[in-house]
């Protein structure tokens, strides 16, 4: 099995939670949200979720970690859950990563390190 993670288990379920908003939010007419849990070579744990959703343009995938930096209409979306996702990563000592494809789809990938 993949090694727990030693973090705040609230933050980490608001983590993922605001994650999943977020690709279900990219696909209004539905799709595919793939989580993967697994372990990486260095033996970190990793988390992996992706979505068939519309993508994000390269002009704004620059961005998404910025606060108040949305890209979804007004009223849905006050642009902070994703600098939040970020800082609860960073605060876990983790690195978060995203890739997207304009009409792919969207994976971000959060590696924690094993506690100490």
């Amino acid at each position: 099995g993949v090694p727990g993670v030693a973090g705040d288990p609230g933050r980490l379920q608001q983590l993922f939670l605001t994650r999943c908003r977020n690709a279900t939010d990219a696909m209004p007419d539905g799709g595919v949200l793939r989580v993967a849990l697994g372990e990486t070579e260095s033996g970190a744990v990793e988390v992996r979720l992706a979505d068939s959703g519309a993508g994000i343009a390269p002009q704004d995938l620059e961005r998404i970690f910025e606060p108040f930096y949305t890209t979804k209409e007004a009223g849905h979306g006050n642009g902070l859950g994703l600098m939040v996702c970020k800082g609860i990563v960073a605060d876990h000592d983790g690195v978060i990563e995203v890739e997207s494809e304009i009409g792919e789809g969207t994976e971000f990938r959060v590696v924690f390190p094993l506690p100490a």
